[in-house]
This record gives structure tokens, sequence and C-alpha cells, in this order.
């Protein structure tokens, strides 16, 4: 329409200068009617270019607002994923996954400060659209509360998460830390709970070994304490933490005394064992004793010479 405006422009404006060339210095009637016809034609033509202003302006607005909805549609759909990774990301249970949640987390915020300069810069053009257009601008003002309340919270939600995510690797790593504890504890109950030695020979070979185990037992109880202590720091830095590493704590502390309990029964035992079989060795020395003396002073050989007398009087004096 405006390039056909264009076109009749110059129309118009040699029909304007003509008749006013007409008309001028006339008075009577018929000029005085030409006059009115050119009056009434500048008034067409200017109404005519403000009709066209006014419906360029209302199709720029328009335009805009279908600019702005397409636009806000776009970005509605980055937060509408944004929130569902947010309220669907779950607590790893073990330290790596802990660790390769955070890095995956932690790309996702990238992301998102990536997608917040185009957020910013819709809820900025929105708020500019608004003062210009007064038709769409409650509809705007809507979409641009809502985003902008919307990106906001799931900033805030971003680092909430990125924050629970840290504080579950911390937990991961102590749980971890108990679980390689639990392994060693139940890996030498077996040892401290077998009592195959009750038919065994070198008893006393068993005893040296069951004091090396008995001494590791005690030098590894420092690693019992480093994780207590760990443990309670950890409790006292996030007492939302307690229920699980209290619970943790609790089992190994029972599971290490059970370990204590079974090692100093079989080292008792195993004592015990040990002293009866020593008892028993020097029964059966003395029995052999006895036996070899009593066979020989029931000896029919007294001796045939004075060698042989005297060898055989000082084995009765070794004797005696």
């Amino acid at each position: 329409i405006r390039n056909e405006v264009e076109h009749y422009k110059g129309d118009y404006q040699r029909l304007r200068t003509m008749g006013e060339e007409v008309t001028q210095g006339h008075t009577d009637a018929q000029h005085m009617f030409l006059q009115q016809r050119l009056q009434a034609l500048d008034t067409g033509w200017n109404e005519l270019g403000q009709m066209w202003e006014n419906r360029h302006q209302l199709l720029s607005r328009a335009y805009g607002f279908q600019i702005f909805l397409r636009d806000t549609k776009q970005v509605e759909g980055v937060l509408s994923n944004q929130e569902y990774v947010l309220t669907h990301t779950s607590m790893p249970s073990s330290l790596q996954a802990a660790e390769a949640a955070i890095k995956k987390h932690e790309d996702f915020m990238t992301t998102m400060e990536a997608n917040g300069e185009k957020i910013k810069g819709l809820v900025d053009s929105g708020r500019k659209l608004i003062l210009e257009d007064s038709l769409h601008s409650d509809k705007i003002q809507e979409k641009v509360n809502s985003i902008d309340s919307r990106h906001r919270k799931n900033q805030e939600a971003a680092q909430d998460l990125l924050a629970r995510l840290r504080d579950n690797r911390v937990l991961q790593h102590f749980l971890q830390d108990c679980q390689e504890l639990t392994l060693w504890i139940n890996e030498k109950m077996l040892s401290a709970q077998d009592m195959s030695y009750d038919e065994a020979r070198n008893l006393h070979t068993k005893w040296q070994k069951h004091q090396a185990f008995m001494a590791e037992l005690a030098s590894n109880k420092g690693w019992l304490e480093k994780i207590q202590k760990e443990g309670e720091q950890l409790v006292s830095e996030k007492p939302e933490l307690e229920p699980v590493v209290r619970a943790k704590l609790d089992e190994l502390q029972k599971l290490w005394q059970e370990l204590e309990s079974s090692t100093q029964s079989k080292a008792r035992c195993l004592f015990d064992a040990n002293r009866a079989e020593l008892f028993t060795q020097s029964c059966s020395a003395l029995e052999a004793w006895l036996s070899g003396l009593q066979a020989q002073l029931l000896s029919d050989d007294y001796g045939k010479d004075l060698t042989s007398v005297n060898i055989l009087l000082k084995k009765q004096q070794v004797s005696e």
C-alpha cells in the first residue's frame, strides 16, 4: 500500500499545483468551488497518510507482539526443561556416581548461564514493548513476570541442588570409608572365628600367629577412630545427615566389638590349648624318662670288669 501511495504522490502534487495556479486570483463561484475541491483533496490525502501511519503502527506492534510470543514460547520450553532436570535429579548412592553427578550438574549450570542471557534479553525487550504497545501490554507483562520469576527460581534451585550434590559426595565418601572398614572387619572376623586348631598340631605356632593378628587389630583401631571422628564432624556440619551417619557409626562400633571379642576368645582358647599341649608333652617326656630309668635299675648288667663297673656306677650316680 505504501508503494501505491508513493506512486500517486506525484500525481497529487501536480494536480494540486495546477489547481493553485488555476484558482489563484479568482473569487467567482466556479473557482471557489474548485478551491474547495483542492482543500478536500488535501484533507483526503493527509487522512490517507495518517491512516497508513496508524495502520503501520498497529501492524508493527502486532508483529512485535507475535515475535515476542514466538521467543517466549522458546524460552518457556527452555525453562520447562530446566525445571524437569532440577526436580528429577536424584542423589547417587556411590562416591563415583556422586562425583559424576556434580560434574554433570556443573555443565548443566553452564548451559543455564548461557540461556540466561537469552532470557534476560527477552525480559528486557518485553518491558520495552510494554511501553510501546498499550494494546497487548497486559499480556506481555504477564509473560514477562512469569518468565522472570521462573528463571530466578531455577537459578536458586540449581544452586540448592549443587549444594545438596556436594553434601551427598561428602556423605558417599564417608559411607565408602565405612564400607571398606566393614569389609576388612568381616574378613578378619573369619580368621578370628576359625577354631580349626582344636585338632591341629603346632599350637605354639598358631598362638604366635594369633598374637601377630591381635597386634594388627590394635594397629588398625586408629582406622575406626578416624572414621568416627569424621562422622562426628559431618554430623556437626550437616545435621540433616545425622540419622545415616549415626547408624553407620553404630554398626561399625558393633562389628569392631564383635571382632575384638572373637579375637580375645580365640586367644584364651589358644592359650589354654597350648598350655595343655605343653603339659601333655612334659608328661610324656617324664614318663619316657621314668621308663628308661626303671629299665636301667632293673638291668642284670653289673659289669664284667673294673671299667664297665665304673661306667655303670657313673650312670647310677647321674640318675640320682
